[in-house]
C-alpha cells in the first residue's frame, strides 16, 4: 500500500515538472503569436488608414468586428474603453494597462497608439512603416528564441521530474 503511494506520488511529481516545462515552451510560442497578430494589426491599422482614411475610431471599430482579433486581448479591452470625448491615446494606454502587456511588447504597442491619429496620412503611413521593420524584428528574435529554448524547456520539465522521481525511490 505505501508502495502505491509512493509511486502515486513519484508520478505526480514527475507530471508536474513535465507540464512545467510544457508551460513555459507553450508560453514562449503564444508570444509569437501574439507579436504575428500584433504584426497583422498593424497592417491593416496601416490599409485602413491608407485606402479608406479612417479615424482612430473607426479603426478600432474595424478591428474589432473582425473576427481573426476576437482572441487578441489588446482589441477586447481596446472596445470596451472607447469613448469618443476622450483623448485616444489615454483610451489606448488604459487598454493596454488593462491587457497587461510586459516589456518590449507592452512598449511597441504604446507608441503604436502615440502615432495613430496624431499626424496626416502620409506620416501616419512612414511611422507604421517604421514600426512595421521594429515589429519584424521582433518576430525574428521570437522565433529563434522559442525554437532554442522551446524544445530545453520541454527537456528540462522531463528529465527534472525524472530524476526528482529517482530521488524518491
Amino acid at each position: 500500500m505505501i508502495n502505491l503511494i509512493k509511486l502515486a506520488g513519484i508520478i505526480m511529481i514527475f507530471s508536474a515538472a513535465s507540464m512545467t516545462g510544457a508551460y513555459l515552451s507553450a508560453s514562449l510560442h503564444q508570444r509569437c503569436i501574439r507579436l504575428e497578430t500584433l504584426r497583422r494589426m498593424t497592417e491593416d491599422i496601416a490599409s485602413y488608414i491608407r485606402y479608406r482614411e479612417l479615424t482612430v475610431y473607426e479603426i478600432v471599430q474595424e478591428l474589432s468586428a473582425n473576427s481573426f482579433y476576437k482572441d487578441f486581448d489588446f482589441v477586447r479591452c481596446l472596445i470596451r474603453n472607447l469613448d469618443r470625448h476622450r483623448p485616444f491615446y489615454s483610451q489606448w494606454e488604459m487598454a493596454v494597462d488593462e491587457c497587461r502587456l510586459k516589456g518590449d511588447e507592452r512598449d511597441f504597442i504604446l507608441s503604436l497608439g502615440n502615432v495613430l491619429g496624431t499626424s496626416d496620412t502620409q506620416g501616419q503611413l512612414a511611422a507604421i512603416e517604421l514600426y512595421s521593420a521594429k515589429l519584424d524584428s521582433m518576430i525574428k528574435a521570437s522565433d529563434e528564441q522559442y525554437s532554442r529554448k522551446g524544445k530545453l524547456y520541454r527537456s528540462l520539465g522531463v528529465l527534472s521530474g525524472a530524476m526528482l522521481g529517482i530521488l524518491m525511490l
